[in-house]
């Protein structure tokens, strides 16, 4: 499906090219449309990018709730921002590769934890992961 085209409709989403979170404050799709999707309505979905139909990957809902905790933690523990002075360029025209799988270009950030506990408990929960992953080496 030509997920692009649904979510670039311009009488549902005008300025589709514009990155503009605020949009789903006014609905769960970020829409123009007067409406609110339900969990159990598979008709209209907030993202296509896992499919949709009887098709749609098994693992949606893991995958979603695994980048949730992940951001969240990153976010947590770090500040981010953009390396040197330059501003992200988040247009959909110039900051993502052209390719059968596009994605973003290369952004060069700048990482620095928030704190001395923070780097405590960054570094322990590293420690856990390595001793953990060691073992399929």
């Amino acid at each position: 499906m030509n997920t692009w085209a649904i979510q670039h409709d311009p009488e549902s989403y005008p300025d589709g090219d514009i990155f503009d979170p605020t949009r789903f404050l006014k609905n769960d799709l970020g829409s123009n449309d007067d409406i609110n999707v339900a969990e159990s309505d598979i008709s209209r979905q907030k993202t296509y990018a896992f499919g949709a139909g009887r098709r749609i990957c098994a693992g949606q809902r893991m995958a979603e709730n695994s980048m949730l905790l992940s951001m969240a933690k990153i976010v947590w523990a770090f500040d981010i921002k953009p390396a040197g002075e330059e501003v992200l360029d988040t247009s959909v025209k110039t900051a993502w590769k052209d390719a059968i799988l596009t994605g973003p270009k290369e952004v060069p950030l700048s990482f620095k934890v928030r704190g001395d506990g923070k780097r405590r408990v960054v570094a322990k929960e590293w420690q856990k992961a390595d001793a953990f992953l060691k073992r399929y080496e």
